[in-house]
């Protein structure tokens, strides 16, 4: 296998900010309108780190089973049931590797689903 095959995904901030839009842009289209806007939050902590948001449920937050507490979104809309789906999207970008680059490492991207009581949302 050629050294290229294992190569880090790197790129620009303004690529990655384009890549994000494309992403929320598919998003748009399949997550509920009670949500209303969505967006990926930014952080710049070692690197880029952008959360999936949504203007309706900002302070909404879920449990990861390693005790992480993650901003979530809805998933289905479920006004008039008990039970919930919420989804939680993260993407991590780490810095980039030397002074002479300003592109930006990809390191991961998570996606969880959670169903729950409103008060006790649960991942699968």
């Amino acid at each position: 296998m050629s050294p290229t095959a294992h190569a880090a995904l790197r790129e620009s901030r303004s690529a990655i900010e384009r890549h994000w839009g494309l992403l929320l842009g598919k998003l748009h289209t399949i997550l509920p309108k009670t949500g209303e806007k969505y967006w990926l939050e930014p952080s710049a902590l070692q690197g880029i780190t952008g959360d999936l948001m949504c203007r309706r449920y900002t302070a909404e937050r879920a449990s990861r089973e390693r005790g992480v507490d993650v901003p979530i979104v809805p998933l289905i809309d479920t006004r008039n049931e008990p039970t919930r789906y919420w989804l939680s999207l993260h993407q991590s970008w780490g810095e980039p590797v030397d002074s002479r680059s300003q592109n930006f490492v990809y390191q991961t991207t998570s996606i969880t689903v959670f169903f729950g009581k409103e008060a006790t949302k649960l991942a699968f």
